[in-house]
């Protein structure tokens, strides 16, 4: 296999994955990398592709889809703080019109409940 980067040839390793000596990884296993698998079509055939104003993207070798992870706390705006008070409240049972009251009271920041609906999506990443 050889290195869209470079056109130098690969090297397989013991973990099955492909590694260039310009430090490209091409290919990971069928699990992909840390346990990534495409968000449009599960493919473990995901590829690290850069980074973009500090964040991880990622390219699917399947279906060629291009995404970095959205729900991750680091690109919010809200302090993280307010984030991981909120993802507590939802653990509790508490819905979003209340969890956005209490983080005004508490916080004095104001959140809309339509932020918090999608922070509820961060329960299952973190």
């Amino acid at each position: 296999m050889r290195c869209k980067r470079c056109g130098n040839n690969m090297s397989l390793n013991e973990d099955s994955d492909y590694h260039c000596i310009c430090g490209n990884i091409v290919y990971q296993n069928s699990i992909g990398i840390n346990g990534r698998k495409c968000k449009r079509c599960g493919s473990g055939h995901v590829v690290k592709d850069g980074k973009h104003r500090g964040f991880q993207w990622y390219l699917c070798r399947d279906c060629g889809y291009h995404y970095s992870n959205p729900y991750s706390i680091h690109k919010m705006r809200a302090p993280k703080i307010v984030v991981e008070f909120a993802l507590a409240l939802m653990r509790r049972g508490y819905q979003s019109p209340a969890i956005s009251k209490h983080i005004q009271r508490v916080y004095e920041y104001e959140v809309s409940e339509r932020s918090v609906r999608r922070w509820r999506s961060l329960m299952d990443v973190l």
